[in-house]
């Protein structure tokens, strides 16, 4: 869904500035959202939408309810955009609901 339909939307935009509102809520390990998306898959999402707006992006931390979530899917992103990689493999931690 993301590279068939909303990335072709992204694009035919053609943004001056990306605003992410950076909500975790669809994380593994979250109690309330159900999604399991795992930071691999944020950086992902992030890694595609820096193609837009000559890289520009601007993005504010807005929600998830797992600390721990939060931060590793947070960080994720943060090392994306720094062009770095995770220093451990996020696939294999363990995100339990608290």
């Amino acid at each position: 869904m993301l590279e068939r339909i909303l990335f072709p939307i992204c694009q035919s935009f053609n943004p001056d500035l990306v605003l992410v509102s950076a909500g975790f809520d669809s994380a593994r390990g979250d109690p309330l959202g159900g999604m399991s998306v795992d930071p691999e898959g944020y950086a992902y999402i992030l890694s595609r939408l820096r193609t837009l707006a000559k890289g520009r992006i601007l993005i504010a931390l807005e929600g998830g309810y797992n600390l721990n979530s939060i931060s590793i899917s947070a960080e994720a992103c943060i090392r994306q955009l720094l062009h770095e990689q995770l220093p451990y493999n996020v696939s294999r931690l363990k995100l339990s609901i608290h």
